[in-house]
């Protein structure tokens, strides 16, 4: 394995049978310089798709452009609106990209290829598992983000459905209910869970359960939380499993 680079964030490179797909780009330009080291070619993504607009999955878009010259990227039409972590801290995308030509904004589900859905996260709720911090600016008002600029791709092949999300911050329980699937990967969002409190294991418990009874394999990391992940692990066993920098999974 080659020395890569990691940072908090999310960056999925997919190769299917007849085009490849990359899904989130990262908080900085490492993904690309990962992606070399690795031997993949990103000039040869065929479409790229943004699941939200924070930096960390989106701060990488203008290096994708760059490396890429040809594809269009996929996100929600207000995925450059104005997020936040608390009041101080901005943490969306870097709007002098918003022109660019090949951003391809989507307000409803679309199917842009063969077996591809990019579709906004379906429930209408905040789940209890919910970072309150996350804000968005309006005038002079900050507001809860509803996350309306939150979306998950869903791949279909050879039978299996593949269910891709950024951070699932409207619930992956949810999700899952309104599209099951045979594996899914990306984060939880449960980061911010407490371990050691009632309430917080109470929440997780409840995650695990509800994730044995579907006939979904997990492979998740980024923001789920490390103690989260350990706690999940011991009570869903294999159905759970860790994704870092550098990992392969075939499907």
């Amino acid at each position: 394995m080659p020395s890569l680079s990691f940072e908090h964030g999310l960056s999925l490179h997919i190769q299917r049978k007849d085009d490849a797909l990359l899904f989130d780009m990262g908080q900085s330009g490492a993904f690309a310089d990962n992606a070399k080291a690795l031997g993949v070619e990103l000039s040869a993504v065929d479409a790229a798709f943004l699941s939200h607009g924070h930096y960390d999955h989106g701060g990488g878009l203008g290096r994708f452009l760059e490396e890429n010259g040809r594809a269009p990227v996929y996100m929600a039409k207000d995925a450059f609106g104005a997020h936040f972590s608390g009041r101080e801290r901005y943490i969306g995308l870097d709007p002098a990209l918003k022109g660019e030509k090949r951003i391809v904004f989507c307000s409803e589900a679309v199917r842009p290829l063969k077996d591809a859905a990019f579709f906004p996260a379906p429930s209408s709720a905040l789940p209890d598992t919910f970072d309150g911090r996350m804000l968005k600016k309006e005038g002079d008002a900050f507001l809860t983000d509803g996350f309306s600029h939150e979306r998950c791709l869903l791949l279909e092949e050879d039978g299996k459905r593949i269910l891709i999300g950024g951070c699932c911050h409207k619930g992956v329980l949810s999700l899952l209910e309104a599209c099951p699937a045979d594996y899914f990967i990306g984060g939880f969002h449960f980061m911010k869970v407490e371990t050691d409190s009632p309430s917080g294991r109470a929440l997780l418990e409840k995650a695990a359960k509800k994730m044995l009874e579907t006939k979904t394999l997990f492979f998740t990391g980024h923001c789920t939380g490390e103690e989260q992940f350990a706690f999940l692990k011991e009570r869903m066993g294999d159905r759970l499993l860790r994704i870092r920098t550098g990992d392969v999974i075939e499907i």
